[in-house]
């Protein structure tokens, strides 16, 4: 008896998996639950230069950022996005190694790049009040690359990813 009252549940938990399968179940806000992991490298250009980035868009990923990462790809760096602009605090803790932070308004211009020191607690703000997109690469990156204040970001590619990251772009100010 007790065998029989057990099997009910199983199956119906069965049949709940197997269907969610074959149609490709959402979440409720109609995103598909195949979303790409933020471990996923997207490509993008900065200033006309192709990088490959990461795309931080949830509060524990922008959170971690890139802690406990020893090192970066020569053009590979992280995104980190923002549903409205804003002045914006960065800081290094946990971080070992030496990096370079772009700072980018809503219509993808670079505002401008600060270096931000390995390990280091104290904050580094943007000088500007609407920022939305923020981008850290391997440190001395922008200026090699030659990428300066009014060059901009690839800003259809990274609607791309959003959608990729399944995020809806248009909640970020992109289309």
């Amino acid at each position: 008896m007790n065998a029989k009252r057990l099997l009910l549940p199983i199956l119906l938990s069965a049949l709940l998996f197997v269907g969610c399968q074959q149609q490709g179940c959402s979440s409720p806000e109609g995103r598909t639950s195949v979303a790409a992991p933020l471990s996923q490298h997207f490509e993008m250009t900065l200033g006309g230069h192709p990088v490959l980035l990461q795309v931080a868009v949830t509060l524990a990923e922008q959170e971690k950022g890139l802690m406990y990462r020893k090192s970066l790809g020569e053009n590979e760096g992280m995104i980190f996005v923002y549903k409205t602009p804003q002045k914006m605090s960065y800081w290094m803790n946990h971080v070992p190694i030496p990096l370079s932070i772009g700072f980018f308004r809503s219509d993808g211009t670079l505002s401008e790049v600060r270096r931000m020191l390995a390990n280091d607690t104290r904050t580094t703000e943007s000088a500007a009040s609407d920022i939305r997109f923020v981008v850290e690469m391997r440190d001395h990156w922008y200026a090699e690359n030659d990428v300066k204040p009014g060059d901009g970001l690839d800003l259809a590619k990274l609607a791309d990813a959003l959608r990729q990251r399944g995020e809806e772009p248009a909640a970020y100010g992109l289309q």
